[in-house]
């Protein structure tokens, strides 16, 4: 639905009223006669001005709009009108919203003291963990930011050790969508529901926090339990604001269902919501108290998110003139020859998003399946393997319309320095094969090399294995990877899965029951904080044997202590230090040499924008992120 508004149509209405009264009778007036007419002008009537209005499309209607009630991405792209980021992110790189810095110690907003931690109390171990002190913990005591410091409880008396005190402090004159202002107290207050709210299942940000308090209006001072220094961002453990002079009435059942909170929630953001129409669209106007109307923002005076049915509604609606952008609509990735088409036509402009979803193609290194040959435990293998796939056509084939993966982080990424890795090079992969003893010994492709010497492997056992696919049925990427490696000796065959018992915990489910060779399926994109997938702690297995039971999920069984160390000391230091961004670094290096999985490419997003549009989105935030930056600069 697009909302229009109707033009102002001035009118007059004149009213004659008659009365009809005895009078007395009175004298005859004589009017002397007007020589000139007197020409009597009507001022024109004020027009309102002409409405200024954005029209969005979007995907799946969301169920809530709290902050902590539904988190898909419609929801959150929404929210971006309401809340505006309090802190944009990517990786080491950051934009304060509404923060007046970004905390790091530098500045001196983040300070490192140390604590006496008594027998029985919480503590951060050596390797980041959570737990109470007691004997045989390995802890690093105060002044220690390395394993190789780390000391070994004794059991005995305290121990003095960091702890990390963060303080935020909020932009002057914040105000809430109703005028009020906008206080430290409200972030507390926020970090208060979350506590409750998550009280058996705490997010990182929660399990981690000892205190979190108000200073004065503008400061709020976080601080860890004693031991942590594995923050991928200090501001993580900034609670987004919620308003408690509105909301601190309501019982935490009231927050997840009231419709004050779930349907028209207050936030500081540059839209305030009028009305919700469910299964069609969410209207909005611009809010007066958002803290950048000084500077003109937004542009827009209102903002509608339209809600469609799939790309094809998308597009149709785009076309038509009801929506001035797309975004979080599925499917239109796989329209990109058409849309690509438009665009050269001047009808619309493509924006690529990168998604939060990176795609994998796991080698199953140390495979618990009887039936598996372990062709995949030599480092040489795995290269030779990742350069016979174009992994450049694979992108193609599913509209990636981009740079491939080379890691579990974006090439955009500030701590990705790789570079272009596993480039495509089917002659130097068929080289690598035959030195890491796979023999093409008839020089026919169409038969799979056989193993001569390749350790682990039998003899005579062809380089043949089954890969394993999520869906109904062969994906395009799959089928490329599949005759690329035919070019090399390498005999694929194809197995699809539905995802859910693809993807299912082990012992039963393929993957994480670590019953396959190879296997292709997408990781959520979590930070940092993905190297720690690939610990040796987090291969999935029996427990004691293994630390996380069949909870692991380093699916490949992949182990490296060299990467086990560069990851554990980047995830147990403080983010901004430089031991920490080398550590990052190493450990990419580290994953990139041993290819435990091949990196195949980011799930891309498109949005679609009129051309008349600027604001565009980029693929480091959120979607809709810049929203109230959006202008219209032609029709």
């Amino acid at each position: 639905m697009v909302l229009k508004r109707r033009p102002f149509l001035p009118f007059i209405i004149l009213t004659i009223t008659l009365a009809a009264c005895a009078v007395e009778p009175q004298p005859q007036l004589t009017v002397p006669p007007i020589e000139e007419k007197t020409q009597i002008s009507t001022p024109a009537p004020t027009l309102e001005p002409p409405v200024n209005m954005l029209s969005v499309c979007i995907g799946a209607e969301p169920s809530s709009l709290f902050l902590y009630g539904d988190a898909s991405p419609s929801a959150q792209a929404i929210r971006q009108a309401i809340y505006d980021n309090p802190v944009n992110v990517l990786g080491v790189g950051v934009d304060p919203v509404i923060l007046t810095q970004f905390p790091s110690q530098a500045n001196g907003s983040v300070t490192i003291l140390p604590v006496e931690v008594q027998p029985g109390t919480d503590v951060v171990d050596a390797s980041g963990n959570l737990t109470y002190l007691t004997s045989g913990v390995e802890y690093r005591p105060a002044g220690c930011f390395s394993p190789e410091c780390a000391q070994i409880y004794s059991g005995a008396g305290s121990v003095m050790v960091d702890q990390v005190v963060v303080r935020f402090e909020l932009l002057e004159n914040l105000r809430w969508s109703d005028g009020v202002p906008l206080t430290a107290a409200d972030s507390v207050y926020s970090y208060q529901v979350a506590k409750a709210l998550f009280s058996q299942f705490a997010p990182r940000s929660l399990r981690f926090t000892q205190t979190y308090w108000a200073l004065d209006d503008q400061k709020i001072e976080w601080r860890g339990v004693p031991g942590y220094q594995g923050i991928s961002a200090y501001t993580d453990h900034f609670f987004t604001p919620l308003p408690k002079h509105a909301w601190g009435v309501f019982t935490l059942n009231e927050l997840l269902t009231t419709p004050n909170t779930t349907q028209r929630p207050l936030g500081w953001g540059p839209y305030v919501l009028d009305e919700w129409k469910v299964g069609d669209h969410i209207s909005l106007h611009k809010n007066p108290h958002y803290f950048k109307a000084t500077e003109n923002f937004p542009y827009f005076d209102h903002i509608s998110f339209r809600f469609v049915e799939g790309s094809e509604d998308a597009l149709a609606a785009f076309l038509s003139g009801e929506c001035d952008v797309v975004g979080g609509v599925e499917g239109l990735i796989n329209d990109l020859d058409t849309l690509q088409g438009l665009e050269q036509e001047g009808e619309l402009r493509v924006i690529f998003k990168e998604g939060l979803a990176w795609e994998q193609a796991a080698f199953g290194i140390s495979s618990l399946d009887a039936q598996a040959g372990n062709l995949f435990q030599e480092q040489k293998t795995r290269q030779a393997i990742a350069k016979c796939v174009d992994r450049e056509a694979v992108a193609r084939g599913v509209g990636a319309a981009g740079q491939v993966a080379n890691s579990y982080l974006p090439r955009a990424h500030p701590l990705n320095d790789l570079g272009n890795v596993y480039a495509f090079a089917p002659q130097e992969a068929s080289r690598m094969l035959e030195e890491a003893g796979w023999v093409d010994g008839d020089q026919n492709p169409a038969t799979p090399r056989l193993a001569a010497g390749v350790p682990g492997v039998a003899d005579g056992v062809p380089l043949a294995f089954t890969y394993y696919v999520a869906g109904d049925a062969v994906p395009v990427a799959a089928e490329i990877i599949r005759d690329g490696l035919a070019q090399c000796g390498v005999e694929v065959t194809l197995v699809v899965q539905d995802a859910e018992t693809l993807l299912a915990p082990g012992p039963e489910g393929t993957v994480f029951g670590r019953q396959f060779e190879m296997a292709q399926f997408a990781w959520s994109f979590g930070g940092e904080s993905l190297c720690r997938l690939f610990m040796s702690s987090e291969i999935p297995g029996l427990y004691p044997e293994y630390s996380k039971g069949w909870g692991g999920g380093n699916a490949p069984g992949y182990s490296n202590p060299n990467f086990d160390a560069a990851c554990n000391l980047a995830l147990t230091s403080l983010p901004d230090a430089e031991e920490t961004i080398q550590a990052h670094r190493a450990a990419l290096a580290i994953f990139a040499e041993d290819v435990p999985v091949l990196p195949l490419y980011f799930r891309r997003e498109v949005v679609l924008v009129k051309p008349g549009i600027v604001g565009p989105e980029t693929g480091e935030f959120p979607l809709f992120w810049n929203l109230e930056e959006y202008i219209r600069v032609f029709e």
